[in-house]
């Protein structure tokens, strides 16, 4: 996962230093966003989220959405971070944003199931803690 986070850096800088990349036919394959750097920096969120450093996922998260706010996935997964966080009514909101802008792959029952699986899976032992790595 560490590997991944790096490559994602790496290609960020790249599009930073030739912003003209961002513009390539080529690179229009998202189904949610079409800007490759706001996708990248979900991405980069994604993995760090797995990793459980829910507060620098978090700020990939704001980033995505800073380059596209209409960017549904940044919105399911912030909701996750607040979901992780016990904070359910903004877990919630955050949600139905994500649902409003075209992500519709969970319902909120399988939602609150997959960020207690994140949760246990990152309590299990020979991990580290969730609640350390916020």
């Amino acid at each position: 996962m560490e590997k991944g986070i790096q490559h994602f850096e790496k290609f960020l800088a790249q599009v930073r230093q030739r912003p003209w990349l961002k513009r390539l036919m080529w690179f229009r394959f998202g189904i949610y966003t079409w800007d490759i750097e706001a996708m990248t920096q979900n991405n980069m969120g994604a993995a760090k989220l797995q990793l459980g450093r829910f507060a620098e996922a978090e700020c990939h998260f704001h980033a995505a959405l800073d380059l596209d706010p209409q960017y549904s996935v940044p919105y399911f997964n912030l909701a996750l971070v607040a979901e992780v966080a016990e904070k359910e009514q903004q877990a919630k909101d955050l949600f139905e944003e994500s649902i409003r802008l075209g992500y519709r792959k969970i319902s909120w029952d399988e939602f609150v199931r997959k960020a207690g699986s994140m949760v246990a899976t990152l309590e299990a032992p020979g991990t580290k803690s969730a609640k350390g790595t916020q």
